[in-house]
């Protein structure tokens, strides 16, 4: 967060493993006002820490968790830290002179036999159907060892990805021989994203024509269970009808001494009657019939036009581009 929070223009002094903001990004302003600020005490800003141990506390050989009001957790589903993933997420694919992103990274570590050194390259991955959504994300690590035939690809580049180097003494001679050989590196690269691209297409591709025979059984299965239901309405309604205008009818035949009772029954007779007539019942018939039009209309929609682009690649349905290099140098360097 600290890092995203630089790049957008603001400063955060981190200081025993606790955060403060120094400035706000301007872009941050509503989103730290809102989430972290204290309202109730003049906008007070409290401490930020990371790891849910900075709030425990030893009451009798338990641990508790204690929240205190001048300290803020702030969890991986915080909402600053959602704003810090998204900026990275955006500027990962920005051009690095308005991204302000250092992808390159030079260690020293223990190399295989044979090995100049070895350079691990993470790409980013996001998939696309036509109508443009996002249906896969994800990161793909390749790593390329240089021996004095060339970079070569190797197996296992996630393994390779988690290894933990150490610092580079000779850093100025270490990027010299980067530059040197960088060409022919950047060459491999460019040839293992584009195969790596045109492999998940055809993956991709067959996935989604198997979601699509699936996803037409199911709309279709819901459609007719909607149209159906839409036609079972209309014979219960006026069966209903049917059952309160018989009711109506022998109310109205059996007379009592009250005036207004036999008179409110033959009105509430009238009523059922008009309601069962001829010209409500097809005013009624042909709204059902109006609204199995539609759905009929929707469902047409959605089989020709939405789910066959929904479930078909765009002509650049896998995006691939490289987030991060790690270079590992030998030991001792």
């Amino acid at each position: 967060m600290c890092e995203a929070v630089r790049l957008e223009g603001g400063t955060v002094e981190l200081q025993d493993g606790e955060a403060r903001f120094r400035t706000v990004p301007p872009s941050w302003e509503k989103l730290v006002k809102s989430s972290l600020l204290l309202a109730k005490e003049n906008n007070a800003q409290p401490k930020m820490v990371f790891s849910p141990s900075r709030l425990e506390e030893n009451v009798k050989g338990l641990i508790m968790f204690r929240p205190r009001r001048d300290v803020r957790l702030i969890t991986l589903s915080h909402p600053l830290m959602t704003r810090a993933t998204l900026s990275f997420r955006r500027k990962l694919w920005s051009p690095p002179s308005e991204s302000r992103l250092n992808r390159f990274t030079i260690e020293c570590a223990h190399l295989p036999e044979g090995a100049e050194s070895v350079a691990v390259v993470t790409f980013t991955m996001l998939a696309r159907n036509e109508l443009g959504e996002r249906f896969r994300e994800g990161m793909a690590h390749v790593a390329f060892s240089k021996t004095g035939k060339g970079w070569q690809v190797l197996s296992e580049g996630g393994s390779w990805a988690r290894v933990e180097g150490s610092p580079v003494q000779d850093v100025r001679s270490v990027m010299q021989e980067v530059r040197t050989s960088w060409s022919a590196l950047r060459s491999l690269t460019e040839k293992e994203r584009s195969a790596m691209t045109s492999a998940l297409y055809t993956i991709f591709r067959d996935e989604l024509s198997g979601e699509w025979e699936r996803s037409k059984a199911e709309l279709t299965r819901l459609f007719r269970q909607r149209k159906d239901a839409l036609r079972l309405d209309r014979t219960k309604y006026i069966e209903k009808l049917r059952a309160e205008y018989a009711k109506a009818e022998e109310n109205a035949k059996q007379l009592t001494f009250s005036e207004d009772l036999n008179e409110e029954r033959r009105q509430h007779y009238e009523v059922m009657k008009t309601k069962l007539s001829e010209a409500n019942w097809e005013s009624e018939r042909a709204n059902i019939e109006h609204l199995l039009k539609r759905l009929e209309a929707e469902e047409r929609r959605m089989l020709e036009k939405v789910l066959p682009r929904r479930y078909s690649m765009g002509r650049d349905g896998v995006l691939m581009q490289v987030a991060a290099v790690k270079v590992l140098v030998k030991e001792g360097r």
